[in-house]
């Protein structure tokens, strides 16, 4: 079966194995349908916006050039930001899985800085997305 395009919308037409005992579903309806392929229990996730940050810069020192966003989470703990080594799990569209012994419970992402002063030559604050952390200036 060939997918068919109408107004930019691609439609699949699939077969799927349902229990219709109730009468509810009649033949050629239209479904919206999430297909599994993977799940995980017992794991730390985090909205993929969490991992949107491009350097640490304004956030904390890095010293050594292997240490990135795409492999350290830099975590606030108490008053105290550290970085946390971690890998890329599971995604959704929305969420991603964390896998790393050393994220703790109670651990906030930061994501950027709030409350840096624009200047001519920046042009623009940085500013990181929306995940956790607190209102006011200083990392979030």
């Amino acid at each position: 079966m060939s997918p068919t395009t109408t107004s930019n919308v691609v439609v699949y037409t699939v077969v799927i194995d349902v229990d219709n005992s109730n009468l509810s579903l009649m033949p050629g309806m239209t479904a919206f349908v999430t297909i599994v392929v993977n799940s995980a229990t017992d794991t730390w996730k985090a909205q993929n916006s969490a991992f949107l940050l491009r350097n640490f810069d304004g956030i904390v020192e890095v010293t050594d050039d292997k240490i990135k966003p795409t492999n350290h989470l830099a975590i606030k703990r108490g008053n105290e930001i550290v970085l946390v080594p971690y890998t890329k799990g599971i995604s959704t569209a929305t969420e991603t899985q964390i896998i790393s012994d050393e994220v703790k419970e109670g651990d906030k992402i930061v994501i950027g800085y709030v409350g840096q002063v624009a200047t001519k030559r920046s042009g623009n604050n940085q500013r990181g997305g929306g995940m956790m952390g607190g209102p006011g200036g200083g990392p979030r």
